[in-house]
């Protein structure tokens, strides 16, 4: 059982102890929190980073969509039944390999905002796919649990021993979301595309400017 689970359970625990009927909505994924970085490393090194192979299933979703689906609920537009649990995502479902691939599909249409630093990308999917072995993570995470258990044992450096338990956790998580597939139900219409298209007319028109 990974911390983000273990964190889930304790508040769905608490909320039923203190008889509160709540309605929640989980996303399993934002555009921003997976495209930020994936767009801005194929823009400027044509280089994608995926843990693993990066072959497991994610369908992200905008933020926008989240937001409707609250507002359409609290407004009672929605046919949902309250003091549920509502996993979303949206329409596309992609792999973490995909993900880069499709930033680059996009960026190669805009060449011309690319800067003279950055790779030249002869075509759609000319770029670099740099796979991080799980092994290291899981290393890594055995290390900081170790070093976790070792300063609680002889009593001293609380702030590292909690430091090292957050990143082993954070670690957890990471190879969680590596090894598994996370595709939600589909409550969005924005698509993925559409967003990295955004961001390079966003950048073609800071140029325009300068």
């Amino acid at each position: 059982e990974d911390a983000v689970d273990v964190l889930r359970n304790e508040c769905h625990n608490t909320t039923l102890a203190a008889d509160i009927q709540l309605t929640v909505v989980r996303p399993n994924a934002y555009f921003k929190d997976l495209t930020n970085r994936a767009f801005d490393a194929v823009l400027t090194h044509a280089r994608h980073t995926v843990l693993g192979h990066g072959t497991h299933l994610i369908n992200p979703i905008a933020r926008e969509d989240v937001a409707i689906f609250i507002a359409d609920c609290v407004q009672g537009k929605q046919q949902h039944e309250r003091g549920k649990d509502y996993p979303m995502g949206g329409p596309d479902i992609f792999t973490f390999r995909e993900i880069g691939m499709l930033a680059a599909k996009v960026i190669h249409r805009h060449n011309n905002m690319s800067s003279s630093s950055s790779p030249t990308m002869r075509g759609p999917c000319d770029i670099t796919i740099r796979e991080i072995p799980l092994w290291k993570l899981r290393l890594m995470a055995t290390l900081l649990q170790g070093l976790h258990h070792l300063l609680v044992l002889v009593g001293c450096c609380r702030q590292y021993a909690r430091g090292a338990r957050r990143r082993a956790a954070v670690l957890h998580w990471m190879l969680y979301v590596s090894t598994h597939d996370a595709v939600a139900p589909c409550y969005g219409s924005r698509r993925l595309e559409d967003e990295y298209e955004r961001k390079c007319q966003t950048l073609l028109d800071l140029k325009s400017n300068d």
